[in-house]
């Protein structure tokens, strides 16, 4: 316990300062008139009584170093000085200090900004389990000017009867319909997808469950909700499963809720789902592109290795249908790259101009600094002489720096903070994610 309470002790003295300077001249100044009080009772002069004493003593300013040594922290003691005289330093020079600080702030501020962006919409990984094993199928042609065709239904038919690299298929298509219940009445995004969209997905539901064979009838009207429509629309009511809802004024039975999944652009994002039934000539016409496809690769394939026996299935594809099919060819892509289209080229390039706009802001600020202390070798010439250290000048300038830097920080908070309500106003509406903009 004791080298606890002598620790306390001496953080305590951080904060007392002035009171222990006050209590300590006043304790030495006490132990000086004794001394002198004796000096002169041997018969010594009240000047030679004096120098006699303050020999004793060792010299007043070097005993408080001491005892200052002995009872607080000296290094911190020290920075805590160098702090207030760098505080000090920079108020005389307003002008040297505002212009160092709104230079790294608009350097900080563009960059924090600007990566927020990127971090939101390109580094983050999708909101499903082992992400990186989804992938896009979608057809290209050199008939039409779209990267993505969609598929039709005997392309997907094929597709799960000949290509073995994927563990799961699904088949989506937006549906927006008209909600009438539960609220006042309001056109709502919603999708048709098949029983495998949500395995697929690997995502299971909150409450109920997805869809399965039984669903995928004509005659049974099935819907899933989203966390935001069950907690918005419905009160986030626990007893939701096996309610009725009107879509485009027909009852479907509500059989579960879904978890609340991050925005990203995709099908996932919809409000409700409903049962994907293609029509008997949906199901035949082989020319009839309207549905897209998300797979789950296997463990262990790649979306090359994927590709290669796609290129494969789209060649007998295309020799079986050529009028169907002119030159026409199946595509593997991962989803995330899917989703994000041609945002990641735009938003790289603008990532990189503003890394050289920090770099130039610093080496503005470092040139601002050097010409600065070139100013003051007088001062640490005269520090030098008294005794100062090197490594205490050093310190000193490295402190002032720091406090720079921190002021600066903190003003960039601000700057990027309006910075990204700018660029929210400004991205194209269509880039994914961008729900997810947050200060980062």
């Amino acid at each position: 316990m004791r080298p606890l309470r002598a620790t306390w002790i001496r953080f305590r003295n951080l904060f007392r300062t002035r009171q222990l300077n006050r209590d300590l001249d006043a304790e030495l100044a006490a132990h000086l008139e004794l001394h002198i009080a004796d000096n002169l009772r041997t018969g010594m002069s009240a000047a030679e009584a004096r120098r006699q004493a303050l020999v004793k003593l060792g010299g007043l300013e070097q005993t408080k170093d001491r005892y200052r040594h002995a009872e607080g922290f000296p290094l911190l003691e020290s920075l805590l000085q160098d702090l207030r005289f760098a505080g000090r330093t920079l108020r005389k020079n307003p002008g040297f200090t505002a212009v160092a600080i709104l230079t790294l702030a608009l350097g900080i501020g563009a960059n924090t900004a600007i990566f927020s962006v990127v971090d939101a919409v390109l580094l983050r990984s999708l909101p499903f389990p082992r992400s990186s094993e989804l992938v896009d199928i979608s057809g290209r042609s050199t008939s039409f000017d779209i990267a993505f065709l969609n598929l039709s239904m005997p392309d997907v038919a094929d597709l799960r009867t000949n290509a073995s690299s994927f563990a799961s298929l699904a088949v989506y298509q937006d549906s927006p319909k008209e909600l009438t219940s539960g609220g006042v009445p309001d056109r709502i995004e919603s999708s048709q997808v098949s029983e495998d969209f949500f395995p697929t997905l690997a995502v299971p539901p909150l409450l109920g469950r997805t869809f399965t064979v039984a669903d995928m009838q004509p005659s049974v009207r099935s819907a899933v909700l989203n966390y935001s429509m069950w907690r918005g629309r419905f009160g986030g009511d626990a007893g939701i499963v096996g309610r009725s809802i009107t879509l485009d004024d027909l009852p479907y039975t509500i059989i579960g809720v879904m978890p609340d999944l991050q925005a990203i652009g995709f099908a996932s994002d919809s409000s409700v789902w409903t049962a994907f039934i293609p029509s008997n000539e949906d199901r035949t016409a082989r020319d009839g592109f309207t549905v897209a496809v998300v797979a789950r690769l296997k463990r262990g394939v790649t979306s090359a290795m994927a590709q290669h026996e796609l290129d494969l299935l789209s060649a007998r594809l295309s020799a079986a249908y050529p009028e169907a099919h002119p030159n026409w060819s199946l595509h593997v892509t991962p989803l995330k790259t899917f989703l994000l289209g041609d945002t990641r080229t735009p938003l790289t390039v603008l990532f990189c101009a503003v890394g050289f706009v920090l770099l130039i802001a610093c080496a503005n600020v470092s040139s601002l600094f050097l010409s600065r202390n070139w100013s003051r070798q007088r001062e640490f010439a005269i520090r030098l002489a008294i005794g100062a250290p090197r490594s205490a000048i050093l310190r000193q300038l490295a402190v002032e720096s720091f406090l720079v830097a921190l002021a600066a920080g903190l003003c960039a908070l601000v700057c990027a903070w309006g910075s990204l309500h700018g660029l929210r106003s400004i991205l194209p509406p269509e880039m994914p994610r961008l729900q997810n903009l947050r200060l980062d």
